[in-house]
């Protein structure tokens, strides 16, 4: 039987260095930046927003340097190519917000995962920045301020950026150390989905139970003898960690908005969800995510295993448990941002 439990709310993410592996893998084109400074960053408005764009091929793969107007503002983007194709969300890239009419920048967003919900957003008041950090896109901590110019961060390597804020947030979130255990589990969990595909799985089997209890909740019990930790059971997470999310309306820039409130029956927003699945790399954990019908789509029965790859960055390796078929966490979010689901942790298999 499932053990119906109040996640406790944290009010802020501890403060810790980035691994020093993942620091060292980190996507950063300094060269690139101070290159295009000039023609498009600080240049007038006018000069900046005729730029017809550009590319430069670097030690982290190609970067495209574009400018995008929308209403009183444009946007100056500098994005590394992936699969050919240039995505706003990719780990180290670059977008500059700055006014149409005086050209002031008003906010530098830097992205810190793969999957475009995690980044560090910079904006200037007066000789100061504000950081916000935001993890699978829950605001982990707002408003801190640092003594610098908003350029120099621009213009400084990535290592600069985290030199300064070391002391105040949780690095490892994003850039922590490899997890190659978890990892192994998130692959086999794919193997087994799609060996079973959309046949009834084995409940005799780790995965195959797993698969089977996010079919129907209440046969968790028979995956609990596979897990590391039986005891600590099955825990449905039914309050939010932070209390703010950020809209995903225009991922050029940083809006932050409201965590919704839980529904009665436990199911929350599926963006306020991520960071919950995110501390299941630390704690160990697997989970059982069910999306509802709320937003008029077809509802999904998911497991997924959060781990950390060789980079340092996180990933969530999802399946559905009713075809097999792997799924992507940033894909899912941005194709059902209305979506709700409910959430079940549970101890990784042994």
């Amino acid at each position: 039987m499932l053990a119906f439990l109040m996640f406790v709310a944290v009010a802020s993410a501890s403060s810790q260095a980035a691994s020093a592996d993942a620091l060292r893998q980190f996507p950063d084109f300094p060269q690139v930046r101070s290159e295009f400074l000039s023609a498009v960053v600080t240049a007038h408005a006018n000069t900046a927003l005729a730029f017809k764009g550009a590319t430069r091929t670097t030690s982290v793969g190609t970067v495209r340097i574009t400018v995008e107007r929308e209403g009183a503002s444009f946007y100056v983007m500098f994005l590394r190519e992936r699969d050919g194709e240039y995505p706003y969300g990719n780990t180290g890239n670059i977008i500059v917000k700055r006014d149409a009419s005086t050209g002031f920048m008003q906010q530098i967003k830097w992205f810190l995962s793969d999957d475009g919900l995690s980044f560090i957003t910079l904006t200037p008041r007066n000789e100061r920045t504000l950081v916000d950090y935001v993890v699978a896109g829950s605001v982990v901590r707002s408003g801190l301020a640092l003594n610098q110019l908003i350029y120099y961060f621009f213009m400084q390597p990535f290592t600069y950026l985290h030199t300064m804020t070391r002391a105040s947030i949780d690095w490892t979130m994003v850039l922590g150390p490899a997890d190659e255990g978890a990892m192994s589990t998130a692959e086999a969990l794919k193997t087994a989905a799609e060996q079973t595909g959309s046949g009834t799985p084995s409940s005799w089997t780790p995965f195959g139970s797993l698969l089977s209890a996010a079919r129907e909740l209440y046969r968790v019990g028979n995956y609990l003898p596979f897990s590391a930790n039986p005891e600590a059971g099955a825990v449905e997470l039914s309050a939010p960690l932070f209390p703010s999310i950020v809209s995903l309306e225009d991922e050029r820039a940083t809006v932050q908005i409201p965590t919704p409130e839980w529904k009665p029956d436990g199911s929350m927003p599926i963006l306020a969800a991520g960071v919950l699945i995110h501390a299941g790399i630390q704690d160990r954990k697997v989970f059982l995510a069910q999306v509802d019908r709320s937003d008029g789509r077809v509802p999904l029965k998911l497991v997924v295993i959060p781990y950390r790859e060789a980079s340092g960055g996180y990933r969530f390796g999802i399946v559905d448990a009713e075809t097999g078929k792997t799924l992507d966490w940033g894909s899912l979010v941005r194709s059902r941002p209305e979506a709700w689901l409910r959430l079940v942790s549970l101890p990784l298999p042994k």
